[in-house]
């Protein structure tokens, strides 16, 4: 896991380490007392009841006006610093951002034209060659279509084929292969094409085998169709083979099953491969009654021309027409396929992490697939009269994380009797590609979406059954068996979004082709332009780590917790590149660099108190921290024992940093606001925290309900956002602080953060004494219950609440908090469940993994030979 974010790579990079400015002369000087606030803070119209964080007395001799900030006198010594970079940081220093401009220009392009209903897709032969053969309205010895014919003869392969160039997939290259002969041959035209596609065919047709896995869309009733043309053309092939015999009683099971007034009077997936029916009593003009708006037959070339040549239907033609013109004469296998995609475009920029550069271009392509999302759900193109649960799943999870609203009732119409999920209504198999999109978007789920909870317990026990070597039915990816995988191990709420960012990198792409009836390429959707991107700004975003780091390890060192007694609490500066690791993968960009490094400040200090406390066994000690803690004088500390006396000036201190670095950004809000904002939430946080060391001294167990009034509190995460938002780039105002700290989503938080935590620490707690944890205190209330029901009960809590979680984060509303401070909330959470992770049943803050323990050895050797 670790490695995603982090290479163990010496890179030669050199940073500096400025000190915090403005705080007081040192740390040292702090620690003495020499900055102690005299007066109340009286100015500040924010209200701290019992509610909110508790209001700070503030001490003798001097106000948080004028001289509220003393700048240090000394700079530290500029020290080097190896860096935890994917590449070295020369390479780094030399990335040309014009280029990168240049990229990005092209890929708005890109979306600018997906936003309007045009695409990329590469051409097929087999579709090319049915509109070929058409003939004139005016003279039918003639084609309607001669480019059609010209771009066929001049696009046979080397070896005598049709098909897709970069990759010899057989079905592929025999089925557009013998679709190319019968145009030709119709035509009696291109002879030497005929001779060298025929010898290719009768060279390859025999190394076809059964295999349901490779197969094209509707390949067993098209190409048997095609056979039957060819040979009555004379076309010297091998008709009679063990596979065209298997095939042909596979294919007449299948067409006896076809109910023919369904075909004639419902949209169904048969509509795609009509060329392939025609051995059936066809009504082809009750077949017209299902054409789609634009004159397709679900958006198929092929199909749509065999409806042409069987009735001479107008639209058939001005659709074939206009695809021609539109796709340069060499039509696709889809047209239009502009909800698929838009939506897999949108997907891999996000997926790959570069959506930052494209928020306005995403936003106008969504509104363009809004346009077409129904209640049952989309299918691969505005016009497309058959819904499919691969596209609808995908837009259903990006338009509901962008904000759209989309209900969960589109997947009803794919559940069938027996308690199984079909893609298409009749389908025989899944395709692995479409179970992964339904396993995604089953995670967007908001309070009372049971269908959702059904499509994830079928999607992901589906997953975790399909063999590694099974061939998805509509891609041939890269890596698809490593998708599922990592998606498997690493579920939406536990997952991070540049290690997934990263990790999708290694799985995605540049050349990968789809499967439809034949194999094609969405050259928007796979392409180096976009992996050039992503890679570019991952090491920009890389660029910054070595100076953050070196400072945060440097405040470390000087903050003296290195000096707090083995005995009691060992100090742990793995802290660090832990929590470094988090939130670089959370808010990554360069511009929250004071929120990363004041986070991470937080945290320590926060964990160590809480770590601390945990050996408490004095109440008579609680008493006076607690004394010293509500009335914030710097100079009680002297009277506290020297680990508690260490946190508190070092909290104590961070506090005025945090004030000045905020007072500077929000010149709207006065530096005593501030301060005393802040210095409330420290307050509760640490009072919540001691309250729960009275109750282990005391064995007291509370209720679960008294637990979680106190609990939600010393669970600390609300701190580290409350703390934080003055760092996210939004503009403050005193009526906002006060809508935030009471906000449903900040309530939620607390909620998951400490259940979350109580799940995989309560034994740990139990050894030290610590009985009042959420196991406990259920059990206490419901008598007989045991440790596995507790358990059971808090699961189900957790699962509730991360769905309104979700609900408030992805709806949009008039008064919601702005965008940055619900992102910051929301990454927080995810923070602690990947911290607390269900998946790999351990604590990573207390217990990291292997990889991660090498991450964070390797980051502080790194820092200490760089002090050398």
């Amino acid at each position: 896991m670790a490695s995603v974010l982090f290479s163990f790579k010496h890179t030669g990079t050199s940073a500096s380490l400025k000190s915090s400015r403005g705080i007081i002369k040192s740390n040292a000087q702090a620690r003495k007392g020499s900055l102690t606030p005299a007066t109340r803070i009286s100015c500040c119209s924010l209200s701290f009841d019992n509610k909110k964080p508790a209001e700070a007395p503030v001490s003798r001799s001097t106000s948080l006006s004028g001289d509220f900030f003393l700048q240090e006198n000394q700079k530290k010594k500029q020290q080097p610093y190896q860096g935890i970079l994917h590449v070295p940081a020369d390479h780094v220093e030399e990335l040309d951002h014009r280029e990168t401009s240049l990229l990005v220009a092209e890929v708005k392009g890109w979306l600018m034209k997906l936003a309007s209903g045009k695409g990329e897709i590469s051409p097929s032969a087999y579709d090319t060659a049915w509109v070929a053969r058409i003939g004139s309205e005016s003279d039918s010895s003639l084609p309607e279509f001669p480019e059609a014919l010209e771009w066929i003869i001049s696009s046979q392969l080397s070896d005598g084929s049709w098909g897709y160039d970069r990759h010899l997939q057989l079905y592929d290259r025999v089925l557009s292969t013998l679709s190319c002969l019968v145009t030709l041959k119709l035509w009696d035209i291109g002879h030497s094409c005929i001779t060298q596609g025929t010898k290719f065919l009768r060279e390859n047709m025999i190394k076809l085998k059964q295999d349901d896995g490779d197969l094209l869309s509707g390949f067993e009733v098209t190409f048997p169709m095609m056979l039957k043309e060819a040979k009555q053309l004379g076309l010297d092939l091998p008709y009679d083979t063990e596979f065209t015999r298997l095939l042909e009683i596979s294919t007449k099971k299948k067409l006896a099953k076809i109910p023919l007034d369904r075909l004639h009077s419902s949209p169904t997936t048969l509509l795609y491969s009509l060329e392939g029916l025609q051995g059936l009593e066809m009504d082809w003009q009750k077949i017209l009654k299902l054409q789609s708006r634009d004159g397709s037959f679900l958006s198929s070339p092929s199909s749509t021309a065999c409806v042409y040549l069987k009735t001479k239907d107008r639209k058939s033609l001005q659709y074939l027409q206009k695809a021609m013109e539109d796709q340069n004469y060499a039509v696709p296998c889809h047209y239009p396929i502009d909800l698929f995609e838009s939506l897999w475009v949108v997907d891999t920029i996000e997926r790959l992490g570069i959506d930052v550069f494209f928020r306005d271009e995403i936003k106008a392509v969504l509104n363009y697939v809004y346009s077409s999302w129904t209640n049952e759900g989309i299918g691969w193109g505005s016009t497309c009269l058959v819904k499919d649960i691969d596209d609808t799943a995908m837009a259903f999870r990006i338009l509901r994380m962008h904000g759209y609203n989309v209900s969960s009732d589109a997947f009803n119409q794919f559940w069938l009797p027996g308690d199984k999920f079909c893609c298409f209504i009749g389908e025989v198999s899944h395709g692995v590609s479409e179970m992964l999109n339904l396993h995604r978007a089953s995670q967007i789920d908001f309070p009372n979406e049971e269908i959702l909870t059904k499509t994830f317990k079928y999607s992901d026990g589906y997953l975790l059954n399909v063999e590694s070597s099974h061939m998805d039915k509509w891609a041939m990816k890269k890596n698809l068996m490593g998708e599922v995988a990592f998606e498997l191990a690493n579920p939406f709420h536990d997952c991070l979004p540049r290690i997934y960012n990263n990790a999708y990198i290694k799985h995605y792409g540049v050349d990968d082709p789809w499967i439809g009836k034949t194999i094609y390429r969405l050259p928007l959707v796979n392409n180096k332009v976009l992996l050039e991107l992503a890679n570019r700004y991952a090491q920009q975003c890389q660029s910054y780590q070595p100076s953050e780091m070196i400072e945060l390890v440097n405040w470390w060192h000087s903050s003296g917790f290195e000096n707090i007694p083995s005995t009691r609490l060992k100090a742990n500066i793995n802290m660090i590149p832990y929590l470094y690791y988090l939130i670089c993968s959370t808010f990554h960009e360069e511009e929250f660099g004071q929120l990363r490094v004041f986070f991470i400040k937080t945290c320590c200090i926060n964990t160590l108190f809480d770590d601390l406390l945990d050996y408490a066994t004095n109440i008579k000690e609680l008493d006076h921290l607690e004394n010293v803690i509500e009335r914030w004088d710097i100079s009680m500390s002297q009277e506290l024992s020297l680990e508690y006396k260490i946190l508190f000036q070092e909290f104590y201190t961070i506090v005025l940093v945090m004030t000045e670095a905020a007072s500077k950004i929000h010149q709207n809000l006065s530096p005593e606001f501030i301060y005393k904002y802040l210095l409330g939430i420290c307050i509760k946080v640490i009072k919540s925290i001691i309250a729960d060391a009275r109750w282990k001294i005391q064995g007291y167990i509370p209720s679960f309900e008294e637990y979680m009034e106190n609990a939600e509190v010393s669970v600390s995460s609300w701190v580290h956002i409350l703390m934080g938002i003055f760092f996210c780039g939004e503009l403050l105002t005193e009526e906002l602080l006060n809508t935030i700290y009471d906000s449903k989503p900040l309530k939620l938080d607390r909620i998951i953060s400490r259940l979350s935590n109580d799940m995989k620490t309560y034994k740990i707690e139990m050894k030290l004494g610590q009985q009042a944890q959420g196991v406990s205190c259920y059990m206490k209330d419901h008598p007989g219950a045991t440790e596995a029901d507790a358990l059971i009960y808090l699961q189900s809590l957790l699962n509730k609440t991360k769905k309104e979680l979700n609900e408030s984060y992805f709806i949009s509303h008039q008064k919601d908090l702005p965008k940055n401070i619900k992102r910051f909330n929301f990454e927080i959470v995810r923070m602690i469940l990947i911290t607390y992770n269900e998946v790999r049943q351990v604590d990573l803050f207390k217990n990291p993994d292997k990889e991660l323990q090498d991450m964070i050895e390797f980051s502080l050797e790194t820092y200490r030979i760089s002090n050398q």
